[in-house]
C-alpha cells in the first residue's frame, strides 16, 4: 500500500520532484559509495542480472515516504490524500536534505568496513573475514533504504547507539564478560561494566543491559546461540570454529551467532555476539 501511494505522491509532485531530485546533496558521491552494494538478499541469481536503480530515484522513495507517511495516520480516502499532501508539501526541502545526509552517513560507514575487511590478507582469517562481508551485505544492498525500516535506519546515526542497531532491539541484553584469559586480564570486567554503566544505555526505555561474568568465550558462545543471551563477548577464533562444527570435543555448528564489534586488534580479540530476529 505505501509503495502505491508513493507513486501516487510521485505523479501529484511531478515538477516538484524533478527540481528536487536536480538538487539532492553529495548525490555523485554517494553514487560511488553504492555502486559496490550488492543485490537484495535471497534473490535467485538464475534471474540475471538484477535491472540498476538509480540511487537518486530510491532517495526520493524514501523523501516522499518520511515527507508523507512515515509516523502518521494511514491515507484512506482522497480527502486525507490531498489535506497530507497541501500540508507537508513546503516540508520536501528539508526532509530531503535529512534524508540524503543519513543516507550518506550510511554509506560512508559501510565502505569503511568494506575497506577494512579488504585489507584483511591473513590465511586463516580468509573464512571470517567471508562470514562478516556477508553479514554486512544484509545490512546494506541495492534497494535498503526502502526494505529496512526508517526506525533502524535513523538508530545508525545516533551516537548514542551501538554500530549494530539496525538490528532489532530486545527488551533485555545481558553482557557476558568472562572471568578467565591470560591475554585480556580484566578487560572484558571492564568493557562489560562500562557498556552497562554508559548514560544513554542506562536512560533507554527500550532495553537494559546487565554484565554479568561467565566461565569463559565457549560459554558465552552457547548462550548466545541459544537465546539465553543477547549480547556475549567471544573469542574471533571460537566463532570461526563454532560455524564450521570444528569446536574441540563439540561437532555442533553454533550458526545463530553473529560477528558484530571486535574489542581490540589481536587474533584472539573478543568479538561482540548475538542472535538475530
Amino acid at each position: 500500500m505505501r509503495a502505491g501511494l508513493c507513486r501516487l505522491l510521485m505523479l501529484r509532485l511531478g515538477s516538484d520532484l524533478r527540481a528536487l531530485r536536480k538538487k539532492l546533496p553529495e548525490l555523485d558521491r554517494m553514487r560511488l559509495q553504492y555502486a559496490k552494494a550488492p543485490p537484495p538478499p535471497g534473490r535467485d541469481e538464475s534471474e540475471g542480472p538484477a535491472e540498476p536503480v538509480d540511487l537518486a530515484d530510491e532517495l526520493v522513495a524514501l523523501i516522499l515516504d518520511l515527507a508523507f507517511l512515515e509516523g502518521r495516520p494511514p491515507i484512506r480516502d482522497r480527502r486525507t490524500f490531498n489535506a497530507r499532501l497541501e500540508e507537508n508539501r513546503p516540508q520536501l526541502a528539508a526532509v530531503a536534505g535529512d534524508a540524503c545526509a543519513l543516507t550518506g552517513r550510511i554509506l560512508t560507514r559501510y565502505q569503511a568496513i568494506r575497506r577494512r575487511l579488504a585489507d584483511i590478507t591473513q590465511a586463516n582469517w580468509i573464512a571470517s573475514v567471508k562470514d562478516m562481508s556477508g553479514h554486512l551485505d544484509a545490512l546494506v544492498f541495492r534497494g535498503f533504504l526502502q526494505q529496512v525500516p526508517y526506525a533502524r535506519l535513523r538508530h545508525t546515526d545516533d551516537p548514542n547507539q551501538a554500530e549494530t542497531s539496525m538490528f532489532p532491539v530486545h527488551p533485555l541484553y545481558r553482557v557476558n564478560s568472562p572471568s578467565t584469559t591470560a591475554i585480556t586480564e580484566g578487560k572484558a570486567h571492564e568493557v562489560a561494566n562500562s557498556i552497562q554503566a554508559y548514560k544513554p544505555v542506562k536512560k533507554s526505555r527500550d532495553y537494559r543491559v546487565k554484565a554479568q561474568s561467565s566461565a569463559g568465550s565457549i560459554e558465552n558462545l552457547r548462550k548466545v546461540n541459544a537465546g539465553k543471551i543477547q549480547l556475549g563477548m567471544v573469542f574471533s577464533g571460537h566463532v570461526y570454529l563454532d560455524r564450521q562444527g570444528r569446536l574441540k570435543h563439540d561437532n555442533r555448528k553454533y550458526d545463530k551467532v553473529l560477528a558484530v564489534a571486535y574489542l581490540m586488534d589481536h587474533p584472539s580479540s573478543w568479538w561482540y555476539a548475538r542472535v538475530p530476529a
